[in-house]
């Protein structure tokens, strides 16, 4: 989980890998700024780095709710 910048203190115990609780806007946020590098080909999904780091706010609160549904 420190590989993601998520704070290990969420981590539930039971479960290793899993998060207690949902992913806040500031987790997300400091992920996709601290992780996806500019200029990098695309992966499966074919969203470039660039296109997710200049999301709208309300583009970005559909991904918070996708990622938190996973």
């Amino acid at each position: 989980m420190e590989k993601l910048l998520i704070d290990t203190d969420r981590t539930a115990e039971h479960q290793p890998g899993c998060l207690r609780g949902e992913l806040t806007s500031q987790e997300i946020q400091k992920c996709v700024e601290m992780s996806l590098k500019p200029g990098k080909s695309t992966g499966p999904d074919r969203c470039p780095n660039e296109l997710t780091k200049t999301m709208m706010d309300e583009e970005f609160q559909i991904v918070k709710m996708w990622m938190n549904e996973i």
